[in-house]
């Protein structure tokens, strides 16, 4: 479980450091953020001289649905949150972003036989709303409602989907993949798929190649040192579904929406957000995302 928390307390750092890049560009700086974070955690391997490992699980079969996890709740989850936010406003894909772990959980008890106690989905709800609470704006502006839908259903069943999947090959008996070499495998297609496909969809190589000139590199450097908190973030993600399975991993990662307004408070001294509403659902947030992963007679 403390894999889980530090998941999302480092997201959330990594939220609040990227969040001026992403403003910037969505998909090129989500495609730098990967392929960064590619680098960063292939250096991690190499350190832990996990290489032979890496080449060795590319092949296999369970290498191979890892990089589908990773189509699925990279490039395609992350598009439909992109259309969340652009079609239906930043509260409502928020609300995106957190409805994947209900989805999650639910394709997790089917799948892969995780026993959902009937408190924690009732924990689960509060933490959604919590979220909900924390990011609700009363001036919603929705552009297109259809499309934003669209967004919503592709981020929140593809960013469950993919855990499923990653639980699934991080636990398989036979030939299981490890947390840290799912997670090189994941960032590494997530980043050809972005680089070969997106990218020059959108015609947005001029732009990606002219953020490394001068003085546009700041963003460059912001988006390295958010990729190095969000590779942080996915080993320790990675570690928590890998040990206590897809379901409580996910409720304790979506704690990053409570993570960021304290470190919103503490860092940028945004003392705004010191209103009642916004630390109820804070406490909200955290206490029942932590209720939602533990069995109550292991707690006692």
């Amino acid at each position: 479980m403390i894999y889980g928390l530090l998941a999302g307390i480092t997201w959330a750092i990594e939220t609040i450091q990227g969040q001026e890049a992403i403003i910037l560009a969505p998909f090129v700086s989500t495609f730098l953020h990967d392929l960064i974070s590619a680098i960063w955690v292939t250096l991690y391997n190499i350190f832990k001289k996990n290489e032979h490992g890496v080449l060795k699980a590319m092949s296999s079969k369970n290498g191979w649905f890892v990089s589908l996890a990773a189509i699925i709740g990279g490039p395609i989850g992350m598009t439909g949150y992109v259309m969340a936010v652009k079609y239906m406003g930043s509260s409502i894909g928020a609300v995106a972003s957190a409805i994947f772990p209900a989805i999650g959980t639910v394709l997790a008890h089917y799948f892969l036989k995780e026993r959902i106690q009937w408190y924690r989905w009732l924990f689960l709800l509060a933490t959604m709303i919590g979220i909900y609470g924390l990011s609700y704006s009363p001036n919603v502006k929705i552009s297109n409602f259809g499309l934003g839908i669209v967004g919503t259903l592709m981020c929140s069943f593809g960013w469950g989907i993919e855990v499923v999947i990653l639980a699934k090959c991080m636990k398989d008996s036979d030939n299981a993949v490890k947390d840290e070499i799912a997670l090189q495998i994941r960032q590494t297609t997530s980043a050809i798929i972005y680089g070969v496909v997106i990218i020059p969809m959108i015609h947005g190589w001029r732009f990606t190649i002219g953020l490394f000139s001068t003085p546009a590199n700041k963003a460059i450097f912001v988006i390295a040192i958010a990729s190095f908190f969000a590779t942080v973030s996915y080993l320790s993600y990675y570690k928590a579904i890998s040990q206590i399975g897809a379901s409580k991993a996910m409720a304790l990662d979506v704690t990053y929406a409570a993570w960021s307004v304290i470190f919103t408070i503490i860092f940028l001294h945004d003392f705004t957000l010191l209103k009642p509403i916004t630390i109820i659902c804070t406490v909200i947030v955290i206490g029942c995302s932590i209720l939602a992963a533990v069995d109550f007679r292991d707690l006692i």
